[in-house]
This record gives C-alpha cells, structure tokens and sequence, in this order.
C-alpha cells in the first residue's frame, strides 16, 4: 500500500504543492487516503467514508473493468477488485509527474514481501484530475503501464 508514500522525495512534494492551489488536503494526504481505500484491511462503511471525503460528488472512475463508476459506487468495484488480488496490497511505483492540476503516478501490488505479482492487472497508471476544492474529480487508471520517470 502507498500509506506514506516514501517514493515521493521532498523536491517532488514541493513542486507538486507549488503547482497546486491548496484548499484543504495536500496531494500526499490525498493519494495517501486514495491508495488506502484499495486496502483489504478496511471495513466497507470505512472506504466508503474516506471516499465521501476526498472525492467530489460527480467524481468519475474509469479504468479497464469499470466505466465512469461514480463515488458512490467505487466501493463496491474496490472491494471486488481487493477480493480478486487477495492478500496483495498497493504501493507506488516510482515518481509520479504532474501538471496544473493532473497528477500521474504508477503502481502495483506486492506480496507481504514486496514482491511484484506477475498478473497483467497488478500494476498500472493512474490519471487523477483534482478540483478546486483540492478533492478528486477524476480518475482513469491503466493496467499494464507505466511512468518511465528518472528518479
């Protein structure tokens, strides 16, 4: 899981909160809490509640096996998909890239030993549009990509 996100160096932290109006959460804070509502470790009513947080209400998430899920059904897509990849958890694969406000970051899912799963669909790309109000607007993930950012 990327729970604190150590990939993210201090330069990076900063070019991204320069970049970024702040309206409340930081982008790390935000991914942080994003990465945690895909941990098995959590209740339903517990994702549910960190996405009623940090999304917008006509948020949209879009990848390979679900198309424009609002928030309030992404708990339910999440929570097949954590069934499906069983004990892994999800952590951050490398630096992401931003822009005004779009950030890019690449992840997989590892074993308890930090071993990458060899499944097409244990690691991708995320595309996360933020709003104003420094919530998640959008978000349309890739399976089977990644970011080929220099550390």
């Amino acid at each position: 899981m990327i729970s604190s996100l150590q990939s993210f160096d201090d330069k990076t932290i900063h070019d991204i909160e320069v970049h970024r109006k702040q309206t409340g959460s930081s982008i790390v804070q935000l991914l942080g809490a994003y990465s945690r509502t895909w941990s098995r470790n959590l209740s339903t009513e517990e994702r549910r509640a960190i996405i009623a947080t940090i999304w917008e209400p006509d948020g949209t998430y879009t990848d390979p096996t679900a198309s424009s899920l609002s928030p309030s059904k992404l708990t339910d897509h999440i929570e097949r998909m954590v069934e499906l990849l069983g004990e892994a958890e999800l952590r951050l694969a490398g630096q992401p890239v931003f822009y005004g406000n779009i950030v890019a970051f690449s992840w997989e899912y590892a074993d308890g030993n930090g071993k990458r799963l060899g499944l097409f669909t244990t690691f991708g790309t995320d595309f996360v549009e933020l709003s104003d109000r420094g919530k998640l607007r959008s978000i349309v993930g890739l399976f089977g990509t990644r970011l080929d950012v220099p550390a």
